[in-house]
């Protein structure tokens, strides 16, 4: 669990925050044990790549989104805010200006992109250690032989994983609506490793070709799934260097003497109605910083937390 969410395992991972991945959630239960399907888990094949379309999608219609640029740099001048994006379709470097921004990037990188930045974001870059991750993404043909024992599920972690750092992995077509489709049609197997507790991971990665970590990908699955070779038709990896950020003991003295130094936020009107006030939010006089670094450990609720925190100020 811990190398999960935070990407390293219990010899780095916080004391604290390594309990409070258990105790901010409920229905842990023995199998057989639970109280039936009312903990059931909802997702989409695609995961939280539907959940980020959703977000993007009234941007995308009122032509306000603008994918395929590099930001090079941000800066903080007194009468607004100038970003230089580099456009990978035209080819030509771009000057966007505004009164505001927020700075959605992981602390590392908005730690070199900030022109002059505020010492809270250096501190924070110097704290913060993030976990090399590998996903390996397997197109099946149609349906793997199961061997006894747990039956296939969505999420599947492995008994005694060969593979450095091995998650298990995840079915993109379990949750199909259609029950003919699981014993018929061809599915996508994510593998995940999470390489927070391996010594010169992310040396490896640059230095290993992708044919090494597939294949030791394949060689994980097929303990489970005998025939596994034989029906990939095709696969890809993908490395992240710096994947997420490691709850490490002493990251929240840090965290937290930044959220203390915050503007002045009144309480917003959502459209549903509701008053909310804005969350603490790292920011400076027209930059407000919003990534789950922020909260020092990386799931979906920790940055839209923060993202929604600081559009509120962002809007103000």
């Amino acid at each position: 669990c811990c190398r999960d969410d935070y990407g390293a395992g219990s010899a780095v991972v916080s004391a604290w925050a390594g309990i409070h991945y258990f105790a901010s959630r409920h229905g842990f239960s023995a199998p057989g044990e639970g109280g039936g399907d009312e903990g059931g888990v909802l997702t989409w094949p695609e995961g939280n790549g539907w959940l980020a379309r959703q977000l993007a999608a009234p941007l995308r219609q009122a032509g306000q989104l603008h994918t395929a640029q590099s930001v090079l740099a941000i800066t903080e001048l007194p009468g607004g805010v100038q970003v230089d994006a580099f456009n990978h379709t035209s080819g030509q470097v771009e000057r966007w200006q505004a009164e505001r921004c927020v700075v959605a990037l992981p602390v590392f990188i908005a730690a070199r992109v900030v022109q002059s930045p505020p010492d809270f974001l250096r501190a924070a870059a110097g704290q913060l250690a993030w976990a090399p991750w590998l996903v390996t993404n397997l197109a099946i043909s149609g349906p793997l032989t199961d061997r006894p024992g747990a039956a296939p599920a969505w999420d599947n972690v492995l008994y005694q994983d060969g593979a450095a750092g091995g998650l298990g992995y995840v079915d993109a077509g379990h949750q199909r609506l259609d029950p003919r489709a699981a014993v018929t049609l061809p599915t996508v197997l994510t593998y995940y490793q999470a390489l927070g507790d391996v010594p010169d991971a992310r040396a490896q990665l640059a230095r290993q070709p992708w044919q090494h970590w597939a294949e030791a990908a394949i060689a994980a699955l097929s303990l489970p799934h005998p025939d596994l070779r034989e029906r990939v038709e095709r696969a890809e990896v993908t490395r992240y260097g710096h994947a997420m950020a490691i709850p490490r003991p002493g990251g929240l003295k840090i965290l937290s003497q930044i959220g203390i130094q915050r503007l002045s936020v009144g309480r917003k009107q959502l459209l549903n109605g509701e008053q909310q006030r804005a969350l603490p939010t790292p920011a400076t006089a027209r930059l407000a910083f919003a990534h789950a670094d922020w909260s020092g450990y990386s799931v979906f609720e920790e940055a839209f937390t923060r993202g929604h925190g600081a559009g509120l100020w962002a809007s103000g």
